[in-house]
């Protein structure tokens, strides 16, 4: 029992650590590194909070590193370790989960559809748009809308954006008045005095 609280101490520091690193995306191979420490040290099983933790802040490292460089793999990656989490927090909270797990999932499909929209630039548009699409509508479902009117905000944004790339590619009348409606929702949060860059 020792050891084991041991290695979950041990797993925290590297997990602070690389949540701190994250932070600065010249840091991101730092970062990547300690989060791959913290899971060496964790059971997906028996530690699965903390290994869902690290996972997350893994995957979210692989995206930024996708998004700066257009990056294949490491979008690949994102969306390996973004899937993984949803399926074990899934299964750890249930039919019911409560409002912060609620979010973090939302969080967590909403991230889903960034990762496979920097694959959707790489790969076959209109299969990837189409599941970022389905992601954000999850995300959207999951969220707890006026209650965090941000993430439900920039959701809608993502969603607006996947709708316009794919009236590029077909269904552009029909795609198109859905990204219309899409911004118009993120707009009503994204106001321009209390969010103008968004």
């Amino acid at each position: 029992h020792r050891s084991k609280a041991e290695q979950i101490r041990q797993a925290g520091l590297d997990l602070q650590t690389a949540d701190s690193l994250a932070r600065e995306e010249t840091n991101l191979p730092d970062a990547i590194r300690y989060y791959n420490d913290a899971l060496s040290k964790l059971s997906k099983k028996e530690d699965a909070p903390y290994f869902a933790d690290a996972e997350t802040g893994l995957a979210l490292c692989y995206l930024k590193q996708a998004q700066k460089n257009n990056d294949q793999q490491a979008a690949q990656q994102a969306v390996d370790g973004l899937n993984e989490v949803v399926g074990l927090l899934t299964s750890l909270y249930g039919k019911n989960p409560k409002s912060a797990e609620r979010v973090k999932l939302s969080r967590l499909f909403n991230a889903q559809g960034e990762s496979l929209s920097v694959l959707s630039e790489i790969k076959e548009k209109v299969p990837y748009l189409e599941h970022c699409i389905d992601l954000y509508t999850e995300a959207l479902k999951t969220s707890l809308g006026q209650r965090d009117p941000e993430l439900s905000a920039t959701i809608q944004m993502n969603l607006g954006f996947s709708y316009m790339r794919l009236a590029e590619e077909k269904d552009r009348l029909i795609n198109s008045n859905l990204a219309l409606a899409a911004d118009q929702e993120a707009l009503k949060h994204f106001t321009p005095r209390d969010y103008p860059l968004q």
